[in-house]
């Protein structure tokens, strides 16, 4: 019927056979087929030109109304192939779950409405298969192999107190002033911590830390912080309101630890849902640097 309905529409079987990317014979053994199972001709054929008999007539319009519903169905089915439906599960950390990534996808939730986000927030790092996780964020150095890893971008790490302890305690000139003062050890790193620190023109400093206080969330440890009960770590991201007000006080800016990795990653398949694609194109997208303008 569709050979039939592109031979009616060129009016030709070299013509319809071009349009179907197949032989002309072929076309011709097709048409003969047709008319042998509907026991009737539908189309004269001359040396000279090809026309429809009535009933070819009628049978093509009603095969130009099949092909147009074979198309129709093809452009729905790609439609649905495509669109964002059904279930994305997100795994992320508080930090910088909350402050950056949160803000990051509330475009792409926004833009896609017939698509029902679940934000699983939480310091612990999940089995992305037992909890059944699309797309997971993670911050620094990435251990299982069995994921799909892309860098969204990287952040600085920055040692910090507020103004009350450091009056107290004093404010470190260098690397080794470090040693004897508090700190609140952010447990997601180690218990005990070796803290790498550089300058231009200066040898790498490695600092111990260890404290008597210790927090899995880096919003607790930033808190303890405000309250004056000693140094601790955090990306520059999560702190920079509180540097910029005062109420905690960057320690030691001329030195800088090496940059942190935040990832997305994804199990391993073949055919990621659109969902999951296009989740990552999104982030990756609100992550890029901006263009150099020069």
């Amino acid at each position: 019927m569709i050979v039939f309905a592109k031979v009616a529409e060129f009016g030709s079987f070299s013509r319809a056979a071009q349009a179907l990317r197949v032989s002309t014979p072929a076309v011709s053994q097709q048409i003969r087929r047709l008319e042998e199972s509907l026991q009737t001709q539908l189309i004269h054929r001359t040396t000279r030109k090809l026309t429809l008999t009535h009933a070819g007539q009628v049978f093509a319009e009603e095969c130009a109304a099949m092909l147009h519903a074979v198309n129709q169905a093809h452009a729905k089915v790609a439609a649905l192939r495509d669109q964002l439906t059904g279930e994305l599960r997100i795994s992320m950390p508080p930090e910088p779950g909350l402050q950056q990534v949160i803000p990051a996808l509330s475009g792409f939730i926004r833009d896609n409405p017939a698509l029902t986000v679940h934000l699983l927030i939480g310091d612990e790092r999940v089995d992305l298969i037992e909890e059944r996780v699309d797309v997971a964020v993670r911050v620094g150095q990435l251990q299982d192999s069995s994921l799909v890893a892309r860098r969204l971008t990287s952040w600085h790490e920055v040692i910090c107190a507020s103004p009350q302890y450091l009056a107290q305690r004093g404010l470190p000139r260098s690397p080794e002033d470090l040693d004897g003062h508090e700190w609140i050890v952010l447990t997601l790193l180690g218990e005990t911590q070796t803290l790498r620190l550089g300058r231009a023109g200066s040898p790498d400093h490695r600092v111990r830390i260890r404290g008597r206080v210790l927090a899995n969330n880096a919003q607790g440890a930033a808190r303890l912080a405000l309250a004056g009960v000693g140094l601790t770590r955090a990306l520059e991201p999560d702190v920079t309101p509180l540097l910029e007000t005062g109420a905690l006080i960057r320690v030691l800016p001329e030195w800088s630890a090496p940059p942190v990795g935040v990832y997305v990653l994804t199990l391993k398949r073949d055919n990621q849902p659109a969902s999951v694609r296009r989740c990552i194109e999104h982030l990756q997208a609100h992550f890029a640097p901006p263009p150099d303008k020069r």
